[in-house]
């Protein structure tokens, strides 16, 4: 039984979004036919403007395409006959997931995948189809002179990439690169420790030593933080990397819409838009109030929807958010 892919894509009517069943059980083109094969499953759809980037399965991840949503046009932009550059023979497997994402910013879509010796790597590719460029494997000498050892969590806004890795030197660490994988380079590391707010303003010295999770916006560098003495219940917060210095744009602190003031705020997903600075976040007091909020200055969060808002439609009220 073949699935539907369904791609949400903006509407002239005043009611909002449209359902485009961008793939609807036909042939994949990269298979002989015959005998035909469907695109069964579709893996970790994302969607910039007009573009989705989805993994394409036929038992494991096999494949990187690409769609329009307006007139339903698919590319197959790497599969598992495709040379890695700068790597091993051809891909050997592709993932995708919370810990290795396919993410899509501007024209770019950037995605894991291993070579035909089972190295893991990043890599990116236009989201039309075109050349692959290697932003950094395991074989790749990280900017303090080791080699990764381990790479997760990528963003691109469409000309710079930004993920999450480690060496053995360092056991959290931020690192952007250009899209064509030239000037890598830190964001930042557990080498570098940034204050932490308490409630009451004053500050904890170096608390924060514990940093993932990054995102790409317009031209910020997004991060989570936690911290080295508590990093499960602590203080945490998102930072924005700018020009000489680190940014706290949300924390434990912030007193997010709807909500009460004096109970602990835990920052658990958040998200940039390519065309844009500002930073979505999820968030939760441990209270059952949780929410999907956006920052307007470090002590105030407005809330885009909430567990108070109720589910367009009916009249019930939402009872969770996820990733988003």
């Amino acid at each position: 039984m073949a699935l539907l892919l369904t791609a949400f894509a903006v509407s002239a009517k005043a009611d909002g979004f449209k359902i485009v069943r961008l793939v609807d059980g036909m042939n994949r083109s990269d298979l002989p036919c015959p005998p035909c094969t469907p695109f069964y499953i579709f893996y970790t759809p994302v969607i910039s403007g007009d573009r989705v980037a989805f993994l394409s399965r036929n038992g494991p991840p096999d494949g990187i395409w690409s769609g329009v949503v307006a007139t339903k046009a698919l590319t197959k932009l790497a599969g598992l006959d495709t040379p890695v550059p700068g790597a091993s023979g051809n891909f050997s497997a592709f993932f995708g997931g919370t810990e290795n994402p396919i993410t899509i910013g501007g024209g770019t879509v950037a995605f894991f995948g291993a070579d035909a010796v089972g190295v893991l790597g990043l890599f990116t590719v236009p989201v039309g189809g075109g050349p692959l460029k290697k932003i950094a494997t395991l074989n790749t000498i990280a900017p303090d002179g080791t080699k990764f050892t381990d790479i997760r969590r990528a963003s691109t806004n469409g000309s710079n990439v930004v993920f999450y890795a480690r060496t053995p030197d360092h056991f959290t660490g931020i690192y952007e690169a250009t899209i064509f994988g030239r000037n890598l380079h830190t964001v930042i590391d557990d080498g570098t420790l940034l204050d932490a707010r308490r409630d009451d303003g004053t500050s904890i010295i170096d608390y924060f030593g514990n940093y993932g999770s990054p995102v790409i916006g317009k031209t910020s560098v997004n991060f989570y933080a936690g911290g080295v003495f508590d990093p499960s219940s602590g203080p945490n917060a998102i930072f924005q990397g700018q020009l000489g210095g680190y940014l706290d744009i949300a924390d434990n602190a912030t007193h997010l819409q709807g909500g009460t003031v004096a109970k602990h705020v835990r920052i658990t997903a958040f998200s940039a838009a390519v065309g844009s600075n500002a930073v979505a976040f999820r968030a939760d007091q441990d209270t059952g109030f949780i929410g999907i909020f956006k920052s307007r200055g470090l002590s105030y969060a407005t809330a885009f929807v909430t567990t108070k808002s109720l589910v367009p439609g009916t009249a019930r009220k939402f009872l969770t958010f996820y990733g988003f």
